[in-house]
């Protein structure tokens, strides 16, 4: 059964989308208002000695992408943590069950670059692996730049490539890297 409510004087649907229309431009202009909370983007939780780098859609979450970075602020060492797929869960379990190292090497231009990963677990997010790489890798500087990151677990190609709110990423990287 249908109910027909009548409307008020002043509420018909024209003057309705008017008014509708007019609220989402005042709160889109309105000071104060962050557009980037909702959408997801490099994002940077500071602390006094301590900095990190991660793809999320809010900054008070724990709900974040893959891979985050990490670092003491200057020094000169960054950590990234990546969530394991399939393909990397089988691979990791192949390299320890061979008794052989897991090991990283950046993409190049950085292609003498190699770590050793560990390897762990959360009931929040699954298994996942943590590599360090140096803040001055030509790697970073790419990635400050593009928004893409690469490297090898073993033989097989890991990339991320993320570009909004990459200028988080260049803070990031300043805070990280060693003072000269």
């Amino acid at each position: 059964m249908t109910e027909i409510v009548d409307r008020p004087a002043g509420l018909d649907r024209p003057s309705l989308i008017s008014f509708l229309a007019a609220a989402t431009v005042w709160l889109l202009l309105m000071p104060g208002v962050t557009r980037a909370q909702g959408q997801e983007r490099w994002r940077l939780y500071e602390q006094e000695h301590q900095i990190t780098l991660f793809k999320a859609s809010s900054d008070e979450t724990d709900a974040y992408g893959s891979p985050s970075f990490s670092c003491a602020k200057g020094s000169g060492t960054i950590d990234v943590t990546a969530d394991m797929n399939d393909q990397l869960r089988r691979l990791f379990a192949d390299l320890i069950g061979h008794d052989k190292r897991p090991t990283v090497m950046l993409d190049a231009p950085d292609p003498g670059h190699l770590s050793l990963a560990e390897v762990s677990f959360s009931e929040m997010g699954g298994w996942f692996y943590k590599f360090d790489v140096a803040a001055e890798s030509k790697a970073f500087d790419i990635f400050t730049k593009t928004g893409i990151f690469s490297y090898k677990v073993a033989d097989v190609s890991v990339s991320s490539s993320f570009r909004p709110g990459i200028e988080n990423a260049v803070k990031f990287l300043k805070a990280c890297r060693a003072a000269r």
